[in-house]
């Protein structure tokens, strides 16, 4: 199927395909043939930007003046002026999309071809694809560096003049030079600007085609190319390592222009003062190595930092995928320990970082002061007739300072350049790893495939799954994050020796126990893991997959069972039929277009087993591969899903099947068995022919399933009730993923007040005040010494109630003015040292805060808030969000305020010196204000909007790495990569929009500081006669007027960084606010028994639960009673309120009346840690295994708490392979979620977990459902008796499993139908569970002949 482009993608809440093609046929809808056009015109138009980048438009004087003036924003611009007049907010439709040379697709295709020409060196594949913006930007930096330059030459010039005609005219003589100066300024505006935005551009590229190709990369990766490295540790890839290379595309022609303005201006020195004052250069360029040394000391500990951090990312991902386990066994408090405990060595590191980051701004500030205090003191010092005149001294002063930028941002270039080298080699080190490039696959499309001919034909064929140590030979050197302790070379699990053959509409089952290898021969079967060399592997025509996990994306229904494909109404019945989901697609609000969210949150199990197959239907593959999807079906759904797949008229009759299952009842329809046992075929032929085996191994594999087969066929009870808090008839299904909230408009002033309030509140800012205010005045102190001194070259002048003698009296008097300047140059360095200090610190005092209360919050939040937010926005909070916290926003926020300062301190001088000058000054500041005031409208909504288009990147690389076995084996691999490719495209367009409009402001307002530069030239030039001011105080006028303009941009570069950046404040401090779960601890003044529960005696009296408000009643008056030590069944159909049972007994939402007690102590009065985080308490293992990544230690032990012998123990009781090895096997390596493990394995460590905690009331909802059934019974016998004494609720996979507890609980409806022992159940024919253990028989019975 040829890819779709992106104007045929609609888009979802994460980006996936909503556009369908509709049957025209007009029959009555039945709740899943009818797309909502609205619904779906929106998802399309509010995500997608709508208009063309306008820069390419109109005629060449149109597009020229466009581009140099940002004039084509002004739309965007007026549109965020008027949003709050009607209500019409700036949504992703409004911005313009990105420019067609940079679409994600076409770099991509660019990155590829240059990636094979340079033979993978990745920074000359980077450079080729930033140079056609990247080396415009590089003239117009040239440009920059001559007009900054030519500024102080000419104010030279005009100082001259002043000085060769005290009190006189000088209109002739001055008026040119202070046009100079005035186009000088003009000229730098438009080529720094355009020089920025050229850069960003080229920025902008090389990230979206990183990302776009490390998102195509993990669709490829192979199993060993998926070893060893985390979806966390893929997502730093996108999320930081590239950032980092754009961020210093930004500043890259630094590298040649810093050393290019250093020559200029000690050329330029050497002209205006002699030789001399080369001491300046040297004493600046000797401050490089000692910033080198700040950089590098803060790139080392930002190292150490980053380490941490990716360790508390680790705990956090792990704990939010498996939030349910932690919410049901309080993990909260000792993960908050946990992380809590990274994040204050974190924070440590942090206040080093930023104390560096103090420093680099002393030396910043301080370093051309004690450069020309050096040239000066030497000038005037070694030479009796050297004498410091005001021209000569601002014209020296205004090129230190210009020199001052460069250097000190050279300096931390070469920190940048560090970082950014380091995250190039990260993504070239992922770009290596092993992909599945070919796999032996022969596509049926056209393929003339012989009739008789074997599609799945296999010979001797050896596959092997691939170690950690495989995985790092095979994928190049990567940084580990992991545990020391986890040992990192497994022994590699081989199935071995296997030979198959299937042909269309042939049956071939692959049946062993746990662990045996059936999913590692799956996977072969995919071309996943590859084969020895002498094998033979064919699979001919296209592959349809079903996982044992099933790959659910974040979108419809509908989208998930085509996967991308056109949409075939009567062919989609059909198939929706077959999978039983007709009656499904009737409960969900909107039918089969109602959103499912992330990994399927609001199905159950056993929906989604049947959404995986029916994706498989729907793709109509020559060869299905099923891997384990009956395992979470009741017996009855089983049933009708066999029928219909295999039936008379089943969907796959003319497919080749191979079914990896547990479900014994169906073993006498398949045409062909292989039983595996410990990686090797011990059996393969027909049902008859393994009924008349002798052999022993075959036998002793298969244990119960023929004689289970014979009998009574699974009794399966479940009836597929969703999860604990997923009752289908009630909330669950009309949930949906809630929409990112976000900000419109400026930000709010209490946004700025939180972060002021957790940085130190009114004694921060009142100390930052004064340390400011000293700062500046001794600054300006300095400055104005400099011109008292010039001024006093042939005559004496007062200061500070003494007189000094002129320049002309030689060394003497030049010490005395040397001395002062000194004793002010110290105290102005000690004062910028302290503001810079205590501001930044500042910032680490607010992200330590604010981390703490989100963390606090999220771990608080109830199982619903997660359940309806993706992961990826969660993530986004404590990954990107957090580092804006911990760095960008308190480096910003410390910026600012210093620019403030800069921006007071040069209105104040400028009017002290020229009262005149209020007249120009009143109106540019107010024009500023209008112009600042106009673009805030506009400004933080293009950022919220970059931010935003930010998650679903993380969402959808997430997805990719999770499902990317099933992408691969529908060949969706392009549909998939131009819905990421779209996602690109947005979140490029946010950013590029974004700098656009910033490049508008920012441009004006240099133009409107040049006005006041001409003005006070033109005062000075005009009224020299009139004003009579001396040439010194001239000079510093005009120096502080060339500052204004500085410091009016430095300031809007610092507001709109900060602005742009106190967003991640609104969104910290709204998760921050979560609604919040009953109190952790239990109120002090009840007394509870350190003892409590000793016995596990539970009771319900008339409990009602509803999930809402306007729900009925899940639970309806509830009442049972549970005597200590006994086992209880829970059973019941579809939507009965089994697993509310299990969300009320764990107060998973509370309960609406009545009491649960257990040992006498009602569970809502005590807190939450007690009910179920208390040793030797309440436990339980749900359906879904989760496994945290790791050592197998802290898999069953997170934390810590239990001997190595207990843990032993525990491992050997539910038969874990490699229990033998003893001590060695805790520190086996689990991969992120478990993934080296068949889903059966994990549900055994799951319960070797329960076994280690020794619960007292033990909770088990289909623990065993996809264990084979001779493990299944071992386990039983287990239970039996290690939890001799221990209060068992159990909600029944298989009935059999139950029939020896001592009572069976049934709920209908919500209620309790019927409560007893199994014997006087059944002797009720009539009885709800004598019908189901009767349909489950006769399901059985009827499959088994």
């Amino acid at each position: 199927m040829p890819p779709r482009t992106e104007e045929e993608i609609g888009y979802g809440n994460n980006g996936h395909s909503k556009k369908l093609e509709l049957s025209t046929t007009g029959e009555e809808n039945t709740g899943y043939d009818e797309v909502d056009a609205q619904e779906q015109a929106l998802n399309d138009d509010e995500n997608r930007p709508s208009k063309n980048w306008p820069e390419k438009e109109g005629t060449r004087f149109q597009q020229i003046f466009k581009s140099w003036t940002y004039s084509y924003m002004m739309p965007l611009l007026q549109k965020g002026r008027h949003q709050f007049k009607d209500g019409s907010h700036l949504t992703q439709q409004d911005l313009f999309a990105v420019p067609q040379e940079m679409v994600a697709k076409k770099l991509v295709e660019e990155f590829r071809a240059l990636y094979t020409a340079e033979n993978g060196e990745l920074l000359h594949v980077l450079w080729k694809l930033a140079a056609p913006t990247f080396i415009p930007a590089g003239f117009m930096q040239l440009a920059f560096v001559v007009a900054r330059v030519t500024l102080p030459m000419a104010m030279r010039q005009l100082l001259t003049a002043l000085e060769e005609n005290p009190n006189q005219s000088v209109i002739r003589q001055g008026l040119p030079w202070a046009v100079l100066i005035f186009c000088a300024a003009i000229l730098a505006a438009f080529a720094q600007h355009r020089e920025t935005h050229l850069a960003t551009k080229s920025g902008i590229v090389m990230r979206a085609a990183l990302i776009s190709i490390i998102y195509e990369h993990s669709l490829r990766l192979s199993a060993a190319g998926q070893a060893g490295i985390t979806t966390g540790e893929v997502t730093n890839l996108v999320a930081t390592d590239t950032q980092k290379l754009f961020e210093v595309c930004l500043e890259g022609h630094l590298i040649w222009s810093c050393p290019l303005f250093v020559l200029i201006v000690a050329v330029l020195l050497w002209v205006v003062m002699g030789p001399e004052l080369l001491v300046g250069v040297v004493v600046l360029i000797g401050f490089v190595p000692v910033v080198k040394y700040i950089v590098s000391r803060m790139l080392m500990i930002r190292k150490k930092r980053a380490t941490l951090a990716d360790e508390r990312i680790n705990i956090i991902t792990a704990i939010l995928q498996g939030i349910r386990v932690t919410k049901l066994n309080h993990y909260e408090s000792k993960v908050l320990e946990r992380v809590n405990a990274v994040r204050d060595k974190e924070i440590i590191l942090l206040r080093s970082e930023l104390f560096m980051w103090g420093w680099t701004m002393v030396v910043a500030v301080s370093s051309p002061l004690v450069a020309i205090a050096a040239a000066f003191s030497f000038y005037a010092l070694v030479n009796e007739d050297n004498i410091i005149t005001p021209s000569s001294a601002f014209t020296v002063l205004l090129l230190f300072s210009i020199l001052r930028f460069p250097i000190n941002m050279g300096a931390r270039l070469v920190g940048k350049l560090a970082q950014a080298l380091d995250s190039a080699k990260r993504i070239s080190d992922f770009l290596q790893r092993e992909t599945v490039e070919a796999p032996l696959l022969l596509e049926g499309e056209g393929a003339n495939l012989i009739e008789d001919s074997a599609l799945v034909d296999v010979v001797g064929a050896t596959f092997q799954t691939c170690t950690q140590q495989q995985a790092i030979a095979t994928s190049g050197p990567q940084e580990s994050t992991r545990d020391d302790e986890t040992n990192a070379t497994n022994n590699a699990f081989t199935v071995s020796n296997v030979s198959l053959s299937v042909h269309r509409g042939h049956l071939c089952s692959i049946v062993g126990r746990v662990g045996s290898g059936k999913s590692v021969l799956l996977q072969g079967l995919l071309g996943e893991m590859q084969a020895a060399d002498k094998a033979k592997v064919s699979m001919r025509g296209s592959i349809g997959y079903a996982a044992q996990v099933p790959f659910i994306l974040n979108t419809t229904l509908r989208e998930n069972i085509l996967f991308g494909l056109p949409f075939d109404q009567q062919h989609y019945r059909r198939v929706l039929a077959a999978c039983s989901l007709e009656q499904d697609m009737q409960r969900f609000p909107g039918g089969d277009l109602c959103q499912i969210g992330e990994r399927g949150v609001t199905l159950s199990g056993g929906q989604k087993q049947r959404v995986s197959l029916a994706r498989v239907l729907y793709a109509r593959p020559s060869i299905a591969l099923l891997d384990d999807v009956f395992s979470a079906l009741d017996a009855e759904t089983s049933k009708a899903v066999f029928s219909g797949l295999f039936g008379a008229e089943g969907a796959l009759n003319d497919q080749a099947t191979v079914l990896v299952t547990h479900a014994t009842s169906f073993l006498n329809r398949m045409d062909q068995i292989v039983v595996l046992s410990e990686g090797a075929p011990i059996f393969s032929g027909s049902f008859e022919e393994l009924q008349n085996s002798k052999s022993d191994e075959a036998s002793h594999a298969l244990g119960s399933y023929l004689t289970r087969t014979e009998s009574s066929g699974d009794l399966d009870a479940s009836s597929e009730d969703n999860q604990p808090g997923e009752e289908p008839d009630n909330e669950k299904e009309q949930m949906i993923m809630t929409a990112e909230e976000r900000e419109f408009g400026l930000s709010k002033f209490s946004t700025w007040l939180v972060w002021f309030k957790y940085a130190g509140g009114w004694t921060f800012f009142l100390l930052q005040f004064l340390f400011l205010v000293m700062d500046r005045s001794l600054y300006v102190s300095s400055e104005w010494w400099i011109a008292t001194w010039t001024d006093a070259s042939d005559e004496s002048t007062e200061a500070f109630g003494r007189e000094f003698p002129p320049q002309t009296d030689g060394r003497s008097a030049q010490i005395q003015y040397i001395v002062v300047y000194f004793i002010i140059l110290a105290l102005s360095i000690t004062a910028t040292t302290i503001r810079s200090h205590w501001g930044v610190q500042g910032g680490a005092r607010c992200a330590e805060s604010l981390f703490k209360i989100m963390i606090c919050s999220v771990l608080g939040s109830p199982v619903s808030y997660f359940e309806t937010t993706p992961l990826g926005r969660i993530l986004n909070r404590f990954t990107y969000d957090i580092e804006v916290l911990d760095i960008e926003l308190s480096v910003s926020m410390a910026g600012l305020l210093i620019s403030c300062s800069w921006f007071t301190a040069s209105i104040v001088v400028m009017i002290t010196v020229l009262p005149w000058i209020v007249c120009v000054l009143v109106p540019v500041v107010g024009l500023y204000f209008l112009l600042q005031s106009y673009h805030r409208l506009t400004g933080p909504d293009l950022q919220r909007l970059d931010a935003m288009s930010r998650s679903p990147l993380q969402a959808q690389l997430a997805e990719a790495l999770d499902g990317a076995v099933t992408i691969r084996a529908f060949k969706q691999h392009s549909f998939f990569v131009d819905i990421f490719h779209a996602s690109v495209n947005r979140n490029s367009a946010a950013m590029l929009n974004f700098d656009a409009a910033q490049r508008w402001l920012a441009l004006r307002i240099e133009l409107l500081g040049s006005i006041i530069t001409l003005s006070v030239c033109t005062f000075v030039v005009f009224g020299n006669g009139i004003l009579m001011l001396p040439a010194g105080l001239v000079g510093f006028l005009i120096m502080w007027s060339i500052v204004f303009t500085t410091s009016l941009g430095f300031l809007l570069q610092r507001f709109t960084e900060t602005e742009a950046r106190i967003t991640a404040i609104e969104r910290v401090s709204a998760t921050s606010e979560l609604p919040q779960e009953a109190a952790w601890e239990t109120d002090a003044s009840f007394k509870l028994e350190p003892s409590w529960p000793s016995r596990g005696y539970l009771q319900f009296d008339n409990v009602c639960l509803r999930y809402r408000e306007e729900l009925p009643l899940a639970l309806d008056s509830v009442s049972f009673e549970i005597p200590a030590g006994s086992r209880v069944g829970v059973v019941g159909r579809t939507g009965s309120g089994k697993s509310t049972l299990t969300v009320a007994l764990f107060r998973l939402v509370e309960i609406e009346s009545g009491y649960i007690t257990l040992d006498g102590v009602d569970l809502s009065k005590i807190g939450l840690s007690d009910v179920r985080g208390r040793k030797s308490g309440l436990r339980i293992i749900p359906q879904d295994p989760v496994l945290f990544a790791g050592s197998l230690r802290d898999c069953i032990d997170p934390f810590r708490t239990a001997t190595d012998e207990a843990l032993l123990d525990a491992l050997k009781a539910v038969n874990h392979a490699g229990w033998e090895r003893g001590l060695d096997v805790l520190s086996d390596c689990v991969e992120e979620g478990g993934a080296n493990y068949s889903v059966g394995e994990r549900q055994l460590l799951c319960l070797a977990r329960a076994i280690v905690e020794e619960p007292r009331v033990l909770v088990m909802d289909e623990a065993s459902a996809s264990l084979d059934n001779e493990s299944d019974k071992r386990i039983q016998k287990m239970l039996r008796e290690r939890f001799a004494k221990t209060t068992m609720l159990t909600i029944a996979h298989r009935l059999d499993t139950i029939l020896d507890y001592d009572s069976i609980l049934v709920l209908d409806e919500g209620r309790v139908a019927e409560f007893g022992p199994p014997p006087e159940l059944l002797s009720n024919p009539d009885g709800i569970f004598s019908a189901l253990v009767g349909q489950s028989s006769a399901g059985g019975n009827q499959d088994g002949n």
